[in-house]
Parts: structure tokens; sequence; C-alpha cells
């Protein structure tokens, strides 16, 4: 049994063998130690036992998987600006949905790359989008970005194939 399965079972069964009633259980960062897989099944163990029990349990976590594993109703976003407190509780979606779609819509990220690969992709779009796609400057990125992230990255593929169009279409003209 790995670390984190025994971590789940230690965390989750305390609280089932307390035999805690009628009662608010705070449960802070359940997902640590945990492999993607068991957080997005913890919480399916922590509704059993806050349903025999008659208990109402309250996850604070920074996991998309275990947001994707609950429904949207059940999800509220605090934030804290100037010593305000705002509670976001309005999602489209969350129960199932990608990782990637939890991550921008409900955690507000701005990306889901590292800023440094983000910029260097939107340098890269920027320069196929002013047809700048023959400059040795953009081939140089596009070659490094490639090495980098790898050539069958999707983003990547999507750049090679706009490039592919516009090249198609001055050979039309």
């Amino acid at each position: 049994m790995s670390n984190g399965e025994q971590e789940l079972i230690t965390k989750a069964f305390s609280i089932y063998l307390s035999e805690i009633k009628d009662s608010i259980i705070l449960i802070d960062e359940p997902e640590s130690s945990l492999h993607p897989i068991w957080q997005s099944r913890i919480t399916q163990l922590y509704q059993k036992i806050a349903n025999q029990y008659n208990n109402q349990i309250i996850l604070s976590t920074h996991s998309p998987h275990i947001v994707s594993a609950v429904y949207k109703e059940q999800i509220r976003v605090l934030i804290k600006e100037d010593n305000h407190l705002s509670v976001i509780s309005n999602f489209n979606r969350s129960y199932g949905a990608k990782v990637d779609q939890i991550l921008l819509e409900i955690f507000r990220t701005n990306g889901l790359r590292i800023p440094e690969i983000e910029n260097k992709l939107i340098q890269l779009r920027e320069w196929v989008t002013l047809n700048q796609y023959d400059t040795d400057d953009c081939k140089a990125l596009k070659q490094e970005l490639e090495n980098t992230i790898g050539y069958d990255d999707m983003d990547l593929a999507l750049i090679r194939l706009e490039i592919a169009k516009r090249k198609k279409y001055e050979k039309g003209q």
C-alpha cells in the first residue's frame, strides 16, 4: 500500500471510527500525498461517512481532481481582496470536467503552462498571424519549443497547421 493510500485510510477512517454525528467536519487539503486517482475518489468516501452519521463535510482544496469529483452546487470559491471576502458559487460545470477546464474556469488560472512557455507560444502565434513565419527568429523559436515541449505538442501542431494553411494560401494567389 502506498503512502498516499495509507494517508487516505488514516484520515478517512479516523473520522469514521470516531463516530462524529450531526456535525460539520472541516478537512484541509485532503489531497496531500495522494495520487490524482485517489484524489478523484476521496470525495465519495467522505460523502459516505457524512451520510452515515448525518454530518456535513467541508473540504478546502487546491486539487482540480477533487473539484472535478463534486457537483457544481457543492463548490464555493473564497477570494480575499483588500480585507474583503467574496464567495463565488455560480459555475457552469465541475463534475467529471477535465482538469484543465477546472483550472481555467474554477481556479481561474491564467494558463495551463509555465509563463515562460506560454509567452513563447504567444510570440510564435503573433509572428504567424503577421505572416512572419519564415523569419529566422520565428523558425528558431518554433524549433526551440519543439525541442523543449515536444514536436507532438497540440499547440505547436496547431501553429504548424496554421503556417501550412498560410503557405498554401500564398501559393494560390
